[in-house]
């Protein structure tokens, strides 16, 4: 468990110092501040920092805090933006990753990467597909804008959680001298059969915003797993459930290719992991 907490005590830190890079533009930057459900702006020379849909402003000696970064449409190219002058709209809009959020997703593994097919001699581990789920939440994210608020460098803290339900439902299985085992428990009538997997992930995406507010968007990247706990559990005819706190031989780091792509606050999204389940030689050849 101290390596856990290290290791998730290192990916805060990391997301921390990332939080504070900050977006310097010299000339031709926009103060913005809230005035009732509108943005106004004029030019100045400020220091942005940006905390997912938050921003902090520094013009000179102030400093302003924007709650959130969504802007009006009702900004106009005629519009002076002058020192002087006000101006209102999407002329300030920052970047808003989309990377936070709650996802869901069907599950499944294969033998080979990319693939939803597994090898005969390890039929047992066949999946009831249709109950088995991913669940994750990204709850917190930062951006690098890289080219004009349109490109940026994204990352982030979150969870995910893998149940993999068995179509074989008496499928036991535990871990023995370091290996994956299993067995077909024959003494009762099961229901179901299952293996959750519980990690911390952390994405390293390049996220791109075409439109001037934020609204279609495509990530692609990896993200990084950190396993922080393994269980299974069976469940019979009466009800009863067994459940078994084991590390199964899971590998405890792992990596996947991540797309996503969306409208606003929705999306779809792909994941394909590049490294396998289990450890080498310790369980069978299998990538979700």
């Amino acid at each position: 468990m101290k390596k856990i907490y290290s290791a998730m005590a290192l990916c805060l830190a990391t997301l921390a110092s990332t939080t504070v890079l900050a977006t310097n533009n010299d000339s031709d930057n926009y103060f913005a501040e809230m005035a009732g459900d509108s943005v106004r702006a004029r030019t100045a020379d400020t220091t942005r920092f940006h905390f997912g849909k938050r921003e902090v402003i520094f013009d000179g000696n102030e400093i302003h805090f924007i709650k959130d970064r969504f802007y009006s449409d009702d900004f106009s190219e005629s519009d002076d933006c002058t020192e002087n002058n006000w101006c209102w709209g999407n002329e300030v809009r920052g970047f808003h990753s989309h990377l936070e959020g709650f996802d869901l997703g069907v599950t499944g593994f294969g033998s080979n990467k990319m693939s939803n097919s597994i090898d005969d001699e390890i039929g047992y581990m066949n999946l009831n597909e249709n109950r088995s789920v991913q669940i994750a939440w990204n709850f917190t994210s930062v951006s690098l804008p890289m080219v004009n608020n349109k490109l940026a460098f994204s990352t982030g803290v979150g969870m995910k959680w893998d149940i993999y339900n068995f179509s074989t439902k008496n499928l036991s299985l535990y871990e023995s001298e370091g290996k994956l085992q299993y067995d077909f428990d024959t003494t009762k009538a099961y229901d179901k059969s299952k293996m959750r997997v519980y990690n911390m992930v952390m994405p390293a995406v390049i996220e791109w915003q075409p439109g001037v507010v934020n609204r279609f968007f495509l990530i692609a990247g990896v993200e990084g797993n950190l396993r922080l706990g393994s269980t299974t559990k069976m469940v019979d005819s009466k009800g009863h459930k067994y459940k078994s706190h084991s590390n199964l031989a899971l590998n405890q780091f792992s990596y996947n290719a991540f797309v996503r792509v969306g409208w606003d606050n929705f999306g779809i999204y792909g994941k394909a992991n590049l490294s396998p389940l289990f450890k080498d030689g310790k369980g069978p050849e299998l990538y979700p």
